[in-house]
């Protein structure tokens, strides 16, 4: 029994995807540092570039993918 079945054990669908889920999981806590990161140096401009995109990806990968 791997470490990711025992932690996500009690929901079946997490259990199927767990791998999936932590890498979204890590990318997502890795965004929100960068961000931070980005702030914190005066980089508006570029964390406006950078979600302007994030929500475009999103957008077609949900249009691709579901």
């Amino acid at each position: 029994m791997t470490i990711a079945n025992y932690v996500f054990g009690f929901i079946p669908i997490l259990r199927d995807y767990a791998i999936q889920f932590l890498l979204l999981y890590f990318f997502t806590a890795l965004m929100g540092i960068m961000t931070s990161f980005a702030r914190g140096i005066d980089r508006i401009a570029d964390l406006s570039i950078s979600g302007v995109l994030c929500t475009a990806i999103m957008i077609g990968f949900n249009v691709l993918f579901l």
